[in-house]
């Protein structure tokens, strides 16, 4: 069961890669200076052609192409790539309606394209022709970005030019460097001019001409004049003139106030002069936003919200300030007043993606997921062009239970940037979700094929790997992923699922003590992150240091004390713990805190199972399935609790769905299959039992469900195969290690099963040779020797497991029984309360110490009474606890309230032994019952 908590804690998170997208703290950082790393187009790959014209693009100047803006900033190709005499040198060129691309191998990556200086040869044209006299330089003006060439850029120009600059991938504040990395700088003030005989308002820039449009809705009001397609047509610039008098003429701006002094891009062509400040900020403002951001990134949050508010006070209409301050607000807890910031942002630029984007994650944050899809799809009305938009939409869609809009966004997100790897990773999450396996490696393949050192994308296949049984590939990624990441424990913890699932304990053990030790490396370089404690918490979870995940827990959660996540895996933990109480409060608040968070409700639903309250667990596993539609465990879980209410119909409906969303994973065919045998269909069930196996050859689990049930159906032969198998199994990790414990405590299991106990002895003797401290190992020889009747040493060996191993509820019940059995009623009261004491929810221990306390030497009948209540309670459809307290009424002449609880039983039975036990005592408590 260690793949148990993997699965639905993948639900939980959506995939680790959304979580990094779209946390808070994340979208910190899409307000770095940090650009991305441009992906490289694929050796070999077809070069992509355009029927509008007629040419393709390929290799370098494709990828620029698709990085930085495709048709919107380039216009379509309208040459094939040749050889060009530029400034006397000669240079591979591509031409394209807006611009001339020009390859420069000389120059270190990123620069080996460039965009060719068409604006500049257009102006130093139009001056030799007469037709352009620079006037004096600007001054620089408020609310415009000023460079050292003379001119400010303004306006809806200036956020055109920071826009189309930005690479696709970024956000925050303009890098004014990428911009004139694309564009170059001004070379003319706003000038009026007559184009294709029609009048246009223009700023002339090295690379570019920028024209206004007004007749065009936004963001098309700014376009790149169409420079490629003139200067192929032989344009003369002297003829590109204003109406008087044949000359450039200047757009007369407001005189600007002399103060205060505006922020001036550096005219350095290095590409480490980078201007982050926004637009219309004053020099102050921008240093005051700039410390405010860095503290922000430091995770100072008061440094941050102290700088942001002198940012704003120098500043008022700073739209970025009010946002990143909102960022720091939500950091802080202060949700009011980051709603009231991202509204202000909104307020002062309705067109800011970036506001309308962190205010929905505000909403779904909330717990108002209608209210974040319209501003995420608003974000897309301000910009259609925008990846992000449509990749948070899309996640929210999916989350919604809206899986075709989720997938047409992400459609559009991959038409948007083919070439970009993050779109394909999320619609094969969405693929993933739905249960298209095929589809959704399609896509994590591309996305591995664009980006083949991000091992995030390894992880995710390794996921999707694991869902069809292929553990050796998924085993291959996560090694991968390693590789490049091996500072990483969540790739630890998922490793060593993979190793528990093979049923190597041992490497399983030292993956889970890798991910503990490398989060604590990071919890000691930076305490204040409750990512590493709930990491490391997940970790000792897994290695069943209970006590010392609860900690961690303690700690992620007083660090953010509103985070969802902390508080359900702290439940988890209680759960676990058998404080169910405190299991319950923490579950509630973190469904409270994220309606959204389907693996809290299957937790939860657990809980309610476990506690009795089986419409409760329901109702929770059903919204954890209406939340994600491709939660495995939750239709697993729900498919157990028809069945157990006799809901069969239901019951097999859930475990087939289940097994269409991975049919891959064993489980659903054998719980299945176990359903089946019950109901008398043993064709079916075996089929069942068979496709286990052929889909995880490896699977113990599949092989003993299989041996167990030909042994039911009283075919000994095929039962001892299927446990012959085992052995051989186990046999050949002998031999490849032959100091592994774990694979004679496998093999002697095995034996057991067969019923040869003395091989079982032997082998599990073995295994405590080689590990004295396999609490496991005591307790499965004990085992063997209750085969055999050497009931002394049964109880030896329980002890000694017991005393490694005292939270063990497996262990004492078993050896409880036993004391029973032989008569030792003290020891077996002791052993049933201690169970009950580390698990309430144990119905078996109520109902077997109910019997003790039925015994001539005890004679405690309303313990007894209480015992068999509380396991009715425990599980409302046991039919054994009905019998057994209907036995007890009968006893004592209460056949009024016998004869319901054998019609209860009678009801639920699915033993025919026990249906006839109930049947015969029913008629002896003057009830009949005609037929089954």
């Amino acid at each position: 069961m260690m793949m148990f908590d993997r699965w639905y804690n993948r639900d939980q998170l959506s995939h680790r890669w959304w979580a990094f997208l779209v946390g808070w703290g994340v979208l910190w950082l899409l307000t770095s200076t940090l650009g991305p790393v441009p992906l490289r187009a694929q050796e070999g790959e077809a070069p992509r052609c355009f029927a509008e014209t007629g040419q393709c693009i390929d290799g370098p100047v494709r990828q620029f192409w698709e990085h930085h803006g495709g048709v919107a900033v380039f216009g379509f190709p309208i040459t094939a790539q040749r050889e060009e005499i530029i400034s006397g040198q000669p240079f591979q060129v591509q031409w394209f309606e807006r611009v001339r691309l020009e390859l420069h191998p000389e120059n270190p990556l990123p620069s080996h394209v460039l965009v060719g200086r068409l604006g500049a040869e257009a102006v130093e044209r139009a001056r030799a022709a007469g037709v352009w006299n620079p006037p004096p330089p600007e001054p620089p003006m408020p609310g415009c970005l000023a460079f050292d060439t003379g001119w400010n850029v303004c306006g809806d120009i200036l956020q055109a030019f920071l826009a189309a600059g930005m690479a696709p991938e970024r956000a925050g504040p303009p890098d004014v460097a990428a911009s004139v990395a694309l564009f170059g700088e001004p070379v003319t003030p706003l000038l009026a001019l007559t184009i294709r005989g029609q009048p246009y308002t223009v700023q002339w820039f090295e690379r570019a001409r920028f024209e206004l449009h007004p007749e065009h809705a936004p963001p098309y009001q700014v376009l790149p004049g169409l420079l490629g397609r003139e200067f192929l047509a032989g344009a003369s610039y002297s003829e590109v003139a204003a109406e008087e008098g044949g000359t450039w003429s200047v757009v007369a701006r407001p005189s600007p106030p002399p103060t205060p002094t505006p922020t001036t891009a550096s005219s350095s062509s290095e590409p480490a002069v980078t201007e982050t400040a926004p637009a219309g900020a004053t020099s102050a403002a921008s240093a005051a936003y700039e410390r405010g951001q860095a503290a922000l990134e430091q995770g100072d949050i008061d440094r941050a919200l102290e700088t942001f508010n002198e940012a704003i006070a120098l500043d008022p209409t700073s739209t970025w300030a009010y946002l990143s301050r909102g960022r720091a607000y939500v950091a802080q807890g202060a949700m009011d007043r980051a709603l009231a910031d991202f509204n202000q942002a909104i307020a002062l630029d309705p067109t800011n993606t970036w506001a309308y984007l962190s205010r929905g994650r505000w909403f779904a944050q909330m717990g108002e997921p209608d209210r974040a899809l319209e501003d995420y799809s608003q974000a897309i009305l301000a910009d259609p062009s925008n990846l992000w938009a449509y990749l948070t939409r899309g996640n929210a869609n999916l989350e919604a239970g809206a899986p075709d809009r989720a997938l047409a966004d992400f459609d559009r997100a991959v038409a948007l940037e083919p070439q970009n790897a993050e779109p394909y990773l999320a619609r094969s999450n969405a693929y993933a979700r739905l249960g298209e396996t095929g589809a959704a490696l399609e896509d994590i393949n591309q996305a591995i094929a664009l980006a083949p050192d991000n091992p995030d994308l390894y992880l995710a296949r390794g996921d999707i790997l694991l869902s069809e049984s292929a553990l050796d590939r998924a085993l291959a990624d996560f090694n991968q992923a390693i590789a490049l990441a091996p500072d990483n424990p969540d790739l630890y913890l998922t490793r060593g699922d993979i190793y528990a699932d093979w049923q190597d304990p041992d490497r399983a053990t030292a993956e889970y003590e890798q991910a503990a030790t490398l989060s604590t490396r990071a919890i000691e370089r930076d305490a204040t992150r409750a990512e590493s404690y709930l990491t490391r918490g997940r970790a000792f979870l897994k290695l069943g240091h209970i006590d010392r995940a609860l900690a961690d827990f303690n700690q992620a959660i007083a660090l953010e004390p509103d985070r969802a996540e902390a508080l359900y895996r702290r439940g988890s933990a209680y759960r676990e713990q058998g404080d169910l109480d405190r299991a319950l409060t923490d579950l509630d608040r973190a469904i409270m805190l994220d309606a959204g968070n389907a693996a809290a409700f299957y937790e939860r639903g657990k809980l309610f199972e476990a506690t009795g309250h089986i419409s409760e667990a329901l109702a929770d596993y059903t919204s954890a399935i209406t939340l994600n539609p491709s939660n495995y465990w939750a239709y697993l879980n729900r498919g157990d609790l028809f069945f157990k209410m006799r809901s069969d119909d239901q019951a097999l409906a859930d475990y087939t769905h289940a097994i269409t969303l991975r049919p891959g994973v064993v489980d659903a065919y054998l719980s299945r299959g176990k359903a089946l045998l019950v109901l008398g269909r043993p064709a079916q069930a075996f089929a069942d039992f068979d496709q286990a196996i052929a889909h995880n050859p490896t699977s113990t689990d599949a092989y003993y469900a299989r041996g167990d049930a030909y042994r039911e159906i009283q075919q000994p032969d095929r039962a001892d195969a299927d446990y012959d198998h085992l052995i051989a199994f186990y046999t050949q990790a002998i031999e490849r290690q032959p100091d592994r414990a774990a694979a004679y405590l496998g093999r002697g299991r095995a034996y057991e099963h067969k019923g040869e106990g003395k091989r079982a002895i032997e082998d599990l003797s073995h295994a405590l040779l080689l590990d004295p401290t396999s609490a496991e190992a005591y307790f499965s020889r004990g085992v063997a020797y209750a085969g055999r009747g050497e009931h002394d040493r049964t109880l030896e060996d329980c002890a000694a497991a017991i005393a490694l191993d005292p939270g063990n509820v497996r262990y004492r019940l078993f050896r409880g029984n036993l004391y029973s059995w032989l008569g030792y009623v003290e020891g077996a009261l002791a052993d049933y309360t201690q169970v009950i004491a580390l698990d309430p929810t144990s119905v078996q221990a109520y109902l077997n110490r109910g019997d003790v306390y039925l015994r001539e030497q005890v004679n405690q009948p309303e313990r007894a009474l209480d015992d068999y209540t509380s396991a009715i309670a425990l599980d409302p459809y046991h039919a054994e606890a009905y019998y057994r307290r209907g036995r007890f009424f009968l006893v004592r002449g209460a056949n009024d309230h016998a004869r319901p609880d054998f019609l209860r039983a009678l009801a639920l039975a699915r033993d025919e032994q026990l249906w006839h036990e109930a049947h015969k005592y029913l008629q002896k408590a003057g009830g009949a019952l005609d037929g089954r």
